[in-house]
C-alpha cells in the first residue's frame, strides 16, 4: 500500500465517522440510509450496493445480522451486491459464516464482495472461501473501487 493509499484509506475510515458524511463509493450514486450499530455501520446505496463495516474488536454475530435484517427490511428489503469492510480483530461467529455461506442463508444477497487490508484478513476469507464454501458468487479485493465494479457486474 503506498503512502498516499494509506493515508486516504486511513482518512476514510477514521474520519468519516466522527464527521457522519457518507462517501460515494461510485461517481453516480447516492446514500439511500445508513445505520450505526454498536459494531458495525451499514448503508445502502443507490447503486445496490450494500456496504458494511464492522467496527475494530467488535463481534458479528447472528444478533448483529438480524438486526442488519431489520434495517434492511425497513428500506425495501431487496437483494444487494454486499461489500464487506472490516477492521482488525473483528470477531466472526461460525454460525454467521455458515449462515452466510448456505443456499437457505442469507437470501437477500447477490454477490459478496470482501475487501482485505491485512494479512489476518486474507488468511481469514480464505478460511471461508474454502471450508464454508458459499453458494453465491464471493471475491476478495485488495480495492474499494476493483470491487464495488465487480458486484455491479454481478446479477
Amino acid at each position: 500500500m503506498t503512502y498516499l493509499n494509506e493515508f486516504f484509506y486511513i482518512f476514510v475510515v477514521k474520519y468519516a465517522k466522527l464527521i457522519k458524511k457518507s462517501i460515494p463509493i461510485l461517481e453516480n450514486c447516492s446514500l439511500v440510509s445508513e445505520k450505526e450499530f454498536p459494531h458495525a455501520t451499514v448503508r445502502i446505496y443507490s447503486n445496490g450496493i450494500f456496504h458494511a463495516y464492522f467496527y475494530s474488536k467488535g463481534i458479528l454475530d447472528m444478533n448483529l445480522i438480524h438486526e442488519i435484517d431489520l434495517f434492511n427490511e425497513e428500506n425495501r428489503g431487496h437483494a444487494y451486491r454486499n461489500l464487506f469492510e472490516f477492521e482488525p480483530l473483528v470477531e466472526i461467529d461460525p454460525e454467521v459464516r455458515k449462515w452466510a455461506s448456505a443456499p437457505d442463508g442469507n437470501k437477500k444477497t447477490i454477490a459478496d464482495a470482501i475487501l482485505i487490508n491485512s494479512l489476518a484478513h486474507k488468511l481469514q476469507a480464505n478460511f471461508y472461501l474454502k471450508f464454508n464454501k458459499p453458494v453465491k458468487p464471493t471475491k476478495l479485493f485488495n480495492a474499494r473501487e476493483k470491487a464495488v465494479v465487480w458486484l455491479l457486474k454481478q446479477k
